[in-house]
């Protein structure tokens, strides 16, 4: 059988530069691959076990992920637990800051070893937003307590004030009436009349009538004639005495605005006026 013939132009050529094999012939000869080993086609360069691999020109290599920083996500933690349970932000807020602020820092780092920049970010904002809300709930609180403690003070002066001005009211009455007690004695002692020649009643040691020797009124009936300042609750210069003629007077007291009107024209006759009346 006759061989087919190769064309002229095609016989000089190397190699694997001809014409294909023929039909039903194996495309590559276990011959021509020694060792099994890939021959790569002509003008590329054959794989270097000893060169690390190399990316294409125009990709660029992919990096491992770095780990979140355990600093940012503690204070992550942190201002949470802040933000649902606002009153450990007192303590736990300035925790929460520092440690977001470590994790920003680590995270930063062009060549550091750990990502969450973020999530240091949130956990200092939330600590410290809540740390600071706390502290003006804290002194809200203490500025009502104290105001209600002022006004509790306050209140209580107010209260004594009170209180006393009442006892100053009930002695000023127990003093109007012992006033007129020794008026009513010079009244007896004095021929039943308020005019001047009585005797001086404000020693308030006799029951009966006092005897000729003991010392005279002289002039006008006056408030010393009949009481000391030991004698009364308050003082002296807080009552005072206008006589009405010789049966009829009104002993006041300057405290506590009451009055009491005496008249003796046909009996003891007493009457008691306060200034709200």
């Amino acid at each position: 059988m006759t061989e087919p013939r190769m064309p002229e132009s095609s016989r000089n050529l190397p190699r694997g530069q001809g014409y294909p094999p023929p039909s039903g012939t194996p495309p590559h000869r276990q011959d021509a691959y020694p060792g099994n080993n890939y021959a790569p086609p002509p003008g590329y360069p054959g794989p270097n076990p000893q060169q690390p691999y190399q990316a294409p020109p125009g990709m660029y290599p992919v990096r491992p992920a770095k780990p979140a920083s355990g600093k940012a996500i503690a204070a992550l933690v942190i201002g949470g637990v802040c933000v649902f349970f606002w009153p450990v932000a007192i303590l736990a807020g300035p925790v929460g800051f520092w440690f977001g602020m470590r994790g920003m820092k680590e995270s930063k780092q062009p060549n550091g070893r750990f990502s969450g920049w973020g999530l240091g970010l949130a956990g200092a904002i939330m600590s410290a937003v809540m740390f600071v809300m706390c502290v003006g709930i804290g002194i809200m609180f203490v500025g009502l307590f104290a105001f209600a403690g002022s006004e509790m003070k306050h209140e209580r002066a107010r209260q004594q004030e009170a209180r006393a001005q009442d006892r100053k009211a009930d002695n000023a009455q127990i003093d109007l009436y012992m006033i007129e007690e020794r008026l009513y004695r010079y009244y007896i002692d004095n021929n039943r009349s308020l005019s001047p020649g009585g005797p001086v009643v404000k020693d308030g040691e006799h029951d009966g009538l006092y005897p000729d020797d003991h010392p005279k009124v002289e002039g006008e009936l006056k408030l010393t004639d009949l009481v000391r300042d030991q004698d009364l609750h308050g003082k002296m210069v807080e009552y005072s005495l206008q006589l009405k003629g010789d049966k009829r007077a009104i002993i006041k007291a300057r405290v506590s605005g009451t009055e009491l009107t005496v008249d003796y024209n046909m009996t003891r006759d007493t009457r008691i006026k306060n200034s709200s009346d």
